[in-house]
């Protein structure tokens, strides 16, 4: 039997998309940097958000054949982006593996990519 599993081993974590990430503080232009919570739920969708619950909302889900990647949906409820969507395509960061740590973090790589609002 294969699996499409990522070898946890690699990633120094037991779940490697669950939990928070934050935006590396020299990405965010001296601001206050997002905070994006996500969750995996069951083998392939991934929910969250960012900041807080009713701030927006993400839905997604990972690559059947790469684990490591996956798209998400974004969708605004508060703010200056209220309304507005972004595809966002995420991809996992293994621990350096050359002296790496225990402690050495999974990060993530995003491109972002606006969605044009339906027009009526």
């Amino acid at each position: 039997l294969m699996t499409t599993a990522l070898s946890l081993a690699e990633w120094n974590d037991d779940d490697p998309w669950t939990g928070v990430w934050r935006q590396d503080t020299e990405d965010s232009g001296g601001g206050a940097a997002e905070e994006y919570r996500l969750k995996q739920s069951g083998d392939r969708k991934l929910v969250g958000w960012i900041n807080k619950f009713g701030f927006c909302d993400l839905n997604g889900s990972l690559n059947a054949s790469d684990r490591s990647q996956a798209e998400l949906m974004v969708y605004w409820h508060e703010g200056a982006r209220k309304g507005k969507r972004r595809l966002c395509k995420c991809t996992l960061v293994k621990p350096q593996a050359a002296g790496s740590t225990p402690t050495s973090a999974v990060r993530m790589n995003v491109e972002w990519k606006s969605i044009a609002a339906p027009t009526n």
